[in-house]
């Protein structure tokens, strides 16, 4: 699938701040050599954002996704081994809360997420819908949300190193075959997509970005204040989250796997006062994550997100999978506006993953459900255009390809970190980091990382770093290749997610197995 430029029908609005410098994106000197951690140049590429109504450029072609792989967030008790081998315990070994109890989160019990390549987490859409005047409210009480925290690839790139991605994506030998691209979660390429339509000073938000073996790695920089803003949400901005995570326990039930059950498949939320159609109560760490490849303009992606549910118990199509979404019901012009904004993040995170269709609970302010909706992820901008929504898909995809090139332009190969700063009604600007901004992206502020104790280059794992070993292997359009070869197998007790050696490969053998790819406690 193409998406195609449309004509606009909405006036963009007057510009009310002049442009930053080098609205084009160039290679600039600061790109022949890998940056100097001590002595970063003072230069900075910068971009501003277009009319939003997409009139001044043409937008951008984005291929239709390909999934490579799939995998499974469990959550787990945090003492538990990293690859556990029994059904997980119950989250407390006390009596669950009544359904009605005080409206307050009970401490959440310590867990921790463990990937698994498996379908554990995966749900499957129920039938049928839940009824209008389902409670939202329910399972507050038992809700175990995860800790606020810097989201890492780590897990992305564990998916990088199996056979099936590089597979996937041509590769030969031990190569991971991505090449000159980006790899990012999905979440961050919707940042940049929708960053034009943001105009709160708040919605403003930065990037760390590095290049290793040609391909760049994007991730989000939060700081510490952000993290403890976040973690201190208010009561009344905790439950309307947690409506959406209710919407989808009613939505969805789990598929039953007897090897290794997701968290919510065990007793937790099933006593039998439980109303009929719960799927179990709520833990976020429980996820199904999907892998894919696509292009954005000339560039390649290979995004990560964590998907809701499938039409079917076997993920083998993306056309099966759909995305759930709450949003407040509609009484009036203003809040058909409000529902159009938000339609924005929804279209640009289901067709980033090839989800083909999304299905919204309107509910009232007091968590009751009113209506449910599907929506066909490609016929969303067309349902919009005109409306008082005020965006345009062409002029989020242009950007998007907009911002990858400055990117391209901007961070060149080695160590460095550099960071890409939105700037609501302005643009990004990309620099370099110092040594003491690195020496901080490194770091957990807010203690709670599920990574901690993993040694960095900049904010990559180093077991990754060292497997992806830099080499100038053009493929028949030009392209730089990536070769790993020194991935001869991991072993070690080290911390979660780091290798405690790397054995070389005459001692490995020239065969590798793909469980020796993959840092030990975590489960193929």
């Amino acid at each position: 699938m193409t998406t195609r430029p449309r004509p606009s029908r909405s006036p963009s609005p007057p510009a009310k701040h002049p442009r930053l410098a080098s609205p084009h994106p160039t290679a600039s000197s600061s790109s022949s050599a890998a940056p100097n951690t001590k002595a970063r140049p003072a230069a900075e590429h910068t971009l501003s954002y277009p009319p939003r109504d997409g009139g001044a450029r043409g937008g951008a072609a984005l291929q239709q996704p390909v999934p490579l792989v799939s995998w499974s967030y469990v959550s787990t008790p945090i003492d538990a081994p990293r690859t556990p081998s029994s059904p997980l315990p119950s989250p407390s070994g006390s009596r669950e809360p009544e359904p009605d109890a005080p409206e307050k989160t009970a401490p959440a019990p310590r867990r921790k997420r463990v990937q698994h390549f498996t379908p554990a987490s995966l749900r499957v859409l129920a039938s049928p819908r839940p009824p209008p005047g389902t409670d939202l409210n329910y399972g507050y009480a038992r809700w175990v949300p995860r800790a606020e925290c810097r989201t890492r690839l780590d897990g992305l790139l564990r998916a990088l190193l199996r056979d099936e991605v590089r597979r996937g994506l041509g590769g030969t030998g031990t190569g991971t075959g991505v090449g000159r691209g980006v790899v990012a979660w999905r979440g961050v390429m919707t940042k940049i997509m929708t960053a034009p339509y943001d105009t709160r000073a708040n919605d403003g938000f930065a990037l760390n970005v590095m290049r290793r073996g040609g391909t760049l790695f994007l991730e989000e920089h939060l700081t510490g204040e952000r993290l403890k803003e976040k973690g201190n949400m208010e009561e009344s901005h905790r439950k309307q989250s947690y409506y959406g995570y209710a919407f989808e326990s009613w939505s969805t039930r789990a598929v039953a796997e007897d090897s290794e059950p997701a968290s919510n498949t065990s007793t937790a939320g099933q006593e039998g006062d439980a109303p009929p159609g719960w799927g179990g109560d709520v833990d976020n760490h429980d996820q199904w994550v999907v892998l894919v490849k696509t292009r954005l303009g000339p560039t390649r992606l290979l995004l990560a997100g964590e998907v809701d549910c499938s039409t079917t118990p076997t993920f083998t199509s993306l056309s099966t999978l759909v995305e759930l979404k709450t949003s407040l019901t509609i009484h009036s012009a203003r809040d058909r506006a409000n529902f159009e904004k938000k339609l924005l993040r929804i279209w640009a995170q289901s067709v980033l993953l090839g989800v083909p269709r999304v299905r919204v609970g309107f509910r009232t302010r007091d968590g009751r459900l009113s209506a449910v909706e599907d929506f066909k992820t490609g016929e969303i901008p067309r349902a919009v255009r005109g409306g008082g929504g005020g965006w345009d898909a062409q002029a989020a995809l242009g950007w998007g390809a907009r911002v990858l090139a400055l990117l391209e332009a901007a961070v060149p190969e080695g160590d460095g970190v550099w960071r890409a700063a939105f700037v609501p009604g302005r643009g990004v600007s990309v620099r370099a980091l110092g040594a003491e901004e690195v020496a901080d992206v490194r770091e957990d502020p807010a203690g709670t990382a599920e990574e901690a104790g993993v040694e960095r280059v900049g904010f990559l794992p180093k077991w990754f770093w060292d497997a992806v070993e830099e080499r100038d292997l053009c493929d028949s359009e030009g392209r730089v290749g990536v070769v790993a070869e020194t991935l001869t197998g991991i072993a070690g007790t080290g911390p979660a997610g780091a290798p405690g050696a790397v054995r070389d490969a005459a001692s490995a053998g020239a065969s590798v197995s793909r469980a020796a790819r993959i840092p030990p406690g975590w489960q193929i």
